[in-house]
């Protein structure tokens, strides 16, 4: 063997050694600190003091910037939206985020803050946490002028969710849909089909990973209604609701007013006239109304009653032809 045949060899072998090194040393490296990120926009080195990548810009508190106009605050754990001067709005969820919990959102300035759930104004009175399902807008500034973030809660269970588009600075490591890998790319998920949905995703500036696990359900409340209801919804009887589970809510109006209706093992009964709305909505938002009309009925008290009172009657007259023909005799 030649020398030159001995290098090329020499080489390979050291060659050969240093890829088994690296690639012994990645789990490890993976498991201290979590810096290893896998299939993120972000390869390199982690920073020890930040925890973030040092490709992320990190601000002189510490904040990395996730977009242009938002920031993260690792002491806080929360997404940092700067506003004029010093303002700033702070808030758990990331601009366009869907999440099944509360979120906390508050201003930190002399900003007021505008939020819009479903399109309407709600009154956040002081508080700094919202836990009712819904689409929310955050506008900051006179007349709403400013918008801040936008995010959804969707609960364990949402029929308003048809996809979800990743927040800018984020991708999607995993999709399944009741347990089964579904379609998606790193940025999107279709989620037209009702099922179980869980997708994993991930920060690519922070490293760090996110899970959205809910149900799709577009399927309305099985809203039964028992009684002798006539083609033109009037009806001359009591009226039994039935069919509805124990996490649906019902709403029921009686000539335009609410009416209290207890409801015990899915079941309830109207027995009232008047003009009714029945309105049954499950956990998902699904709902199934109905409108008909009870009218005046004979029910089997009232058929007593009136019994009774015919025998009333018929007592006393038989009493007084009694008396009458008592009187003849004397």
């Amino acid at each position: 063997m030649n020398g030159t045949d001995y290098m090329k060899k020499l080489i390979l072998l050291i060659t050969a050694a240093l890829v088994l090194l690296a690639a012994a040393a990645l789990p490890a490296f993976a498991e201290d600190g979590d810096a290893y990120m896998g299939d993120f926009d972000y390869s390199g080195v982690i920073d020890s003091e930040s925890g973030y990548g040092s490709g992320s810009a990190v601000t002189a508190e510490g904040r990395v910037t996730v977009t242009p106009s938002m920031l993260y605050d690792s002491s806080r754990v929360l997404f940092v939206f700067p506003l004029s001067g010093s303002d700033e709005v702070l808030c758990s969820a990331a601009d366009g985020m869907i999440v099944t919990g509360p979120v906390t959102l508050r201003s930190s300035g002399a900003s007021e803050l505008s939020v819009y759930r479903n399109g309407g104004l709600i009154e956040m009175n002081g508080a700094s946490e919202i836990g009712e399902t819904g689409e929310y807008v955050v506008y900051a500034g006179a007349d709403s002028g400013f918008r801040v973030c936008s995010f959804t809660i969707a609960g364990s269970a949402t029929s308003v969710v048809r996809s979800y588009s990743m927040p800018e600075g984020f991708v999607i490591r995993d999709a399944t849909l009741d347990g089964f890998t579904t379609d998606y790319s790193r940025y999107y998920v279709d989620m037209e089909k009702e099922g179980r949905y869980r997708i994993d995703y991930s920060c690519t500036a922070t490293g760090m990973e996110y899970t959205l696990a809910t149900e799709i359900d577009r399927t309305p409340p099985a809203l039964e209604l028992t009684g002798s209801v006539g083609s033109d919804g009037r009806v001359h009887s009591a009226v039994k609701i039935s069919g509805l589970e124990p996490d649906d809510e019902l709403y029921v109006e009686l000539d335009g007013r609410e009416l209290n209706v207890p409801i015990s093992n899915g079941s309830g009964t109207l027995k009232n006239t008047g003009v009714y709305r029945v309105t049954a909505t499950d956990p998902a938002g699904n709902s199934e109304t109905r409108e008909f009309t009870i009218m005046a009925y004979l029910d089997s008290n009232s058929v007593l009653f009136i019994l009774l009172v015919i025998a009333a009657i018929a007592a006393v007259a038989g009493y007084a032809v009694y008396k009458r023909k008592t009187l003849k005799i004397r």
